[in-house]
This record gives C-alpha cells, structure tokens and sequence, in this order.
C-alpha cells in the first residue's frame, strides 16, 4: 500500500512535469513559427495545444474501451478517465498559451546558412 505522502509527492510531480511540458511546447512552437516568418502564432500554438493531449485521450478511451468489452478489471473509470483529461488539457493549454506568449516575445532563431 502506497503511504499518503507519496502518493501526494506523486501527484505534484506529475502536474508539474505537465505543466513544464506544456509551457515548453508552447515556447517552442512560437520561437520557430516567429523564426519561419508566420505572424499566426496563436493559431500554431491552439493546434499545438490540442492536438497532443487529445491525441493520448483518444488512445486511453479506447483501451479502456476494449478492456471493458472484455469484461478486465484493470480499466479504469471512463468517467475518472474524462475527469483527468479534462483537467490534464486545461492546465496544458493553458501553460502552452503562456509559454508562447513568452516565446513569441523573444527573438528568433539565426539561421546560420541562406
């Protein structure tokens, strides 16, 4: 059994490596779309922002899915499943928005060659 504290250091480490992620993607997308000439950063960024967590939702509801056709008892929830994914986008898109935000404002890359 997994003492209370542990399972508390778990959770945090886990939304802040979510959340670095998320900030990271966000910094990266817009330094390169400022570097290649795109002024659309924040259309770059939105898809950037959803396309990863709904791409790994997707996959978790459907082994979910088929392990409950298969009447397993290691599925969990599909609410819970929904529950964390809701809140895993939310603090993801919004932490990707920011980091483009700060990743926009900065100059961009040098190409080194023409």
């Amino acid at each position: 059994m997994i003492h209370e504290s542990v399972r508390i250091a778990w959770f945090i480490s886990a939304w802040l490596i979510l959340a670095g992620a998320g900030w990271f993607n966000g910094f990266v997308t817009a330094r390169c779309m400022k570097s290649f000439g795109s002024t659309d950063w924040v259309g770059g960024v939105t898809l950037s922002a959803f396309v990863y967590p709904s791409f790994v939702m997707v996959a978790v509801v459907m082994v979910d899915v088929i392990e409950w056709i298969e009447k397993s008892s290691a599925g969990l929830p599909l609410t819970s499943v929904f529950l964390y994914g809701a809140v895993w986008m939310t603090m993801s898109i919004s932490m990707c928005y920011h980091g483009a935000t700060v990743g926009y404002r900065q100059s961009s890359f040098e190409f080194t060659t023409k």
